[in-house]
């Protein structure tokens, strides 16, 4: 649903991880809709059609990097 504050409640959980502690965040996203901050950890995002071909292969590539986070 739109409009329904999901990007607004990773983005919350995403900074109180990244308040607690340095963590490791790969994001995996079908369109670059929210510029993702993590300034105590390392964040790497993958984008679906242009560096991986989907959603799927994209968590394969995050886990190999043996994240803290994987944010979808």
């Amino acid at each position: 649903a739109l409009g329904c504050g999901k990007t607004t409640t990773a983005g919350a959980l995403l900074q109180e991880i990244d308040r607690q502690r340095a963590a490791r965040v790969f994001v995996v996203d079908t369109s670059p809709s929210y510029a993702w901050r993590c300034p105590n950890g390392v964040l790497s995002a993958l984008m679906v059609g242009r560096d991986v071909d989907t959603v799927v292969r994209g968590v394969q590539t995050a886990l190999q990097s043996d994240p803290d986070v994987v944010l979808l």
